[in-house]
């Protein structure tokens, strides 16, 4: 008896351990996409036109990203995490700053 409730007990913090493992695979993942996501929309900014193909590719990336946010098992928090994130790098980048151009050095 004493062995099967050890058996168990190891068992679920072994599955514990994988689905943890597997929620931080899919947040690095989608931590990247959204800074390929930011990068597209601060190139869109300087481009002066928002193509087709810039929506497509935006909206082939949220996808992706929701893709990626019902692997992890919990959509919610990682969604609020993920958007943290995004907050988090739009404050700490120049995103807003406007690059000025001068023909002299």
């Amino acid at each position: 008896m004493k062995i099967m409730l050890l058996l168990l007990v190891v068992l679920s913090g072994t599955l514990f351990c994988s689905c943890e493992s597997e929620y931080n695979k899919q947040l690095n993942q989608a931590k990247n996409l959204v800074e390929e996501e930011l990068e597209i929309r601060a190139s869109i900014r300087y481009a002066g036109d928002k193509t087709r193909y810039f929506e497509q590719t935006l909206n082939e990336l949220d996808e992706t990203i929701n893709f990626h946010a019902h692997l992890s098992g919990n959509k919610e928090v990682f969604l609020n995490e993920l958007n943290g994130y995004k907050s988090k790098l739009l404050l700490d980048s120049n995103v807003d700053k406007e690059i000025l151009i001068s023909k002299y050095p």
